[in-house]
């Protein structure tokens, strides 16, 4: 075990010091007005960083908690799901809507593949498709969606289609104002942008998403949407809240205000320039078609086993990528600059890649992807906090 850790992978991602000491603090009694005070900041923060007027939700559990919530309270028996599924991710949405037998249209696209907006609103023409579910991070393969050209081209397509975004890899690092892009459901898991461990999923619902809520009989009793909407005016849940981990969530959310929304958005898309160069700078191939700001995902070379290249990082050197899911295990290294992450997180990081691309017979020349990504940040505005 190296004396220092660095975690790079895209989930779950670094904790701050701050958020850790909130977590150090003793458990207290959830149904109190302590609780109710706490789940109203945390909802306040929420619409102010995603600039939305939407209600949102914060569960105990896992993003896919919010994905399936999203799902099986917005899609009536008789109407459709339309569900884009372009790597491992998008293949979970396709399977949440067969375990509730949903009826969907699937958009199959390649796996690093990123759907047009036409595409999308094609499948959506049909007036029995009740909601649309799209990525705007696709976790399994780094590419980014066009959130704000699919939602335009599906309301064309069909109005009345709630649009419903898997934003558990993308959010914070990522630009997504909620209201303006008209994102009825989005999706969000504590431990990557938010800058906590797991344990919370957050879902944030539209005023027209609740109109369609209403009306739909859930098919999930925990995950029932009517049941959190009945104790939002006294700012409370109808279930045990992680009342804990949710004092960290407000700690966390309060760092991302004090930075600013714009400058984290900055930052990442700086560190995602800075990574992407040094990777070029290797001689490497970046997988996705249209890389994002949160995860650089690297195509490792024929023949080289990226899992042996992620074990001499993290068991040598204490740096922890990830690798491929499903058949791209074994073929990628994902790179993730998500949350809190600094610049000298990277160069580090890259330097910690070089060594193990190296040790594992890839020829590359050792410090050409650090020069590279410091060239980036030396000419970086300095107004962006790094």
């Amino acid at each position: 075990m190296a004396l220092k850790d660095l975690l790079l992978t895209p989930g779950p991602s670094q904790v701050p010091d701050r958020v850790k000491l909130e977590l150090a603090k003793p458990a207290w009694y959830h149904r109190s007005a302590r609780f109710r005070t706490l789940y109203k900041e945390c909802r306040e923060r929420f619409q102010r960083i995603f600039e939305t007027q939407g209600d949102p939700l914060i569960f105990a559990g896992s993003g896919t908690l919010a994905m399936e919530a999203a799902i099986v309270n917005c899609v009536a028996p008789g109407k459709k799901a339309v569900v884009v599924s372009a790597g491992k991710w998008g293949e979970r949405l396709v399977q949440i809507c067969d375990a509730f037998g949903i009826e969907k249209v699937v958009v199959k696209l390649e796996y690093g593949k990123s759907p047009t907006p036409q595409q999308v609103a094609d499948a959506a023409k049909d007036p029995a498709v009740a909601a649309v579910y799209i990525h705007l991070s696709e976790t399994s393969t780094g590419a980014k969606y066009d959130v704000k050209g699919i939602g335009e081209a599906v309301r064309k397509a069909n109005p009345n289609a709630l649009l419903g975004v898997d934003g558990i890899s993308g959010a914070i690092g990522m630009e997504c104002p909620l209201d303006a892009w008209g994102v009825d459901l989005f999706m969000c898991g504590s431990q990557k942008g938010m800058m906590m461990p797991p344990g919370l999923a957050v879902l944030s619902v539209s005023a027209k998403a609740w109109k369609v809520i209403e009306s739909v009989k859930s098919h999930s009793y925990y995950a029932c949407l009517k049941a959190c909407k009945k104790n939002l005016a006294a700012n409370d849940t109808p279930y045990t809240p992680a009342n804990t981990l949710m004092d960290a969530l407000n700690v966390a959310l309060q760092m991302i205000e004090e930075e600013g929304p714009r400058n984290v958005l900055a930052r990442h898309a700086l560190l995602a320039k800075a990574t992407r160069a040094g990777v070029a700078a290797l001689g490497l191939e970046l997988f996705p078609e249209h890389p994002n700001e949160v995860l650089t995902v690297i195509s490792t070379q024929a023949g080289v086993d990226s899992g042996n290249v992620i074990k001499t990082a993290r068991d040598r050197f204490g740096v922890t990528f990830a690798n491929g899911q499903g058949d791209m295990k074994g073929k990628m290294v994902r790179f993730a600059h998500m949350g809190y992450v600094s610049a000298t997180d990277i160069l580090a990081g890259m330097a910690v890649l070089e060594l193990s691309l190296k040790a594992n017979g890839v020829n590359v020349k050792l410090g050409a992807g650090v020069a590279a990504a410091q060239d980036v940040i030396a000419q970086a505005d300095k107004s962006v906090t790094l």
